[in-house]
């Protein structure tokens, strides 16, 4: 039989207990090497505390799991499905991103509304016309409406103070709301006429770009798109008001942009010729209506000047 020799001290060898240099280094690299997976563990606490095991199910395919308003794919053990769900499905990931949307009940701001949901943004609805919104939205996850004149100060910036307080930022400012009107010429206009078109198109722009701007330098980040229009860069007989408004828009753009620069906050316009919708086909019946930009193009164009690939751009105006 093999004799093994007892794992007893060696008489006569003498054996160091003090601590020496390397020996505490050597301790202290080995506890360091630990704290990285003590913390991966305690970060997974709260998922871990609350999912299935996989053992107890082997016919899962997956769990779901939502997790501060993620959708989690745990991974299941069998092999089968572990090929089919080798990484988390980043679809099923919804943004976090904010968009705030002003004029949101109208054709084109009922689109872009619609464009930004899908791609999983939380909304705050904006509109005077409160009931459509309510009617379309009631129910809906991540989205709030409501109800302001969006050419007074004050309803403004309530709105974005009721908007930041329930998510916490606004990532996106979309100012759509607008108008048109074909009006006489310069010198049979009234006071009326001509403030009506400077408030419902530059006004409104100004005063919810002034009370999100604070907030997006807070964040030092955010995007603002505003809305021009291309009959904005000439003069046009009739039209003086809407040109003027709209032409002041681009130019307020691009001081907004130069504003905040620095500050992680990008602006920019686009430059829509006409829009498809209900109204203008009601006021133009003989018109070529495909030659008319649809509002769900114009959203998709806004969804991309919102999102990180288009941070090289600021205060552009686009046509659409």
């Amino acid at each position: 039989m093999r004799q093994y020799r007892s794992c007893t001290r060696r008489p006569g060898v003498r054996y160091s207990s003090t601590w020496t240099p390397l020996r505490f280094m050597t301790i202290v690299t080995s506890f360091l090497c630990l704290l990285p997976g003590v913390a991966v563990l305690l970060r997974a606490r709260p998922l871990l505390q609350g999912m299935t095991s996989f053992t107890d199910r082997p016919d899962i395919e997956q769990i779901h799991m939502i997790y501060h308003d993620h959708i989690v794919n745990f991974i299941p053990y069998d092999r089968a499905s572990l090929k089919r769900h080798a990484k988390w499905r980043k679809q099923d990931m919804p943004s976090k991103k904010v968009a705030l949307i002003t004029g949101a009940a109208g054709a084109l701001g009922s689109a872009t509304a619609a464009t930004f949901k899908k791609a999983g943004y939380r909304l705050s609805l904006l509109d005077m016309n409160i009931k459509p919104l309510q009617e379309r939205w009631e129910g809906k996850e991540h989205v709030t409406c409501l109800p302001c004149d969006l050419t007074n100060a004050g309803d403004i910036e309530d709105a974005v103070d009721k908007t930041v307080r329930m998510y916490g930022s606004i990532d996106t400012l979309l100012t759509i709301a607008g108008g048109f009107v074909m009006g006489p010429q310069i010198h049979e206009l009234t006071e009326k006429e001509w403030d009506s078109m400077q408030n419902m198109n530059l006004r409104t722009v100004f005063l919810a770009a002034r009370a999100v701007i604070p907030h997006m330098r807070k964040q030092q980040s955010g995007s603002i798109v505003t809305i021009g229009a291309q009959t904005a860069l000439h003069g046009a007989a009739n039209l003086a008001p809407y040109i003027v408004s709209k032409s002041s828009v681009i130019r307020l753009t691009e001081c907004m942009a130069q504003e905040n620069k620095t500050e992680g906050i990008r602006v920019n316009c686009i430059l829509p010729s006409v829009i498809d919708t209900p109204a203008n086909r009601a006021d133009m019946p003989d018109a070529d209506f495909s030659k008319w930009t649809k509002p769900e193009a114009i959203a998709d164009v806004l969804l991309f000047l919102a999102s990180d690939a288009s941070k090289a751009v600021n205060g552009a105006s686009i046509p659409v």
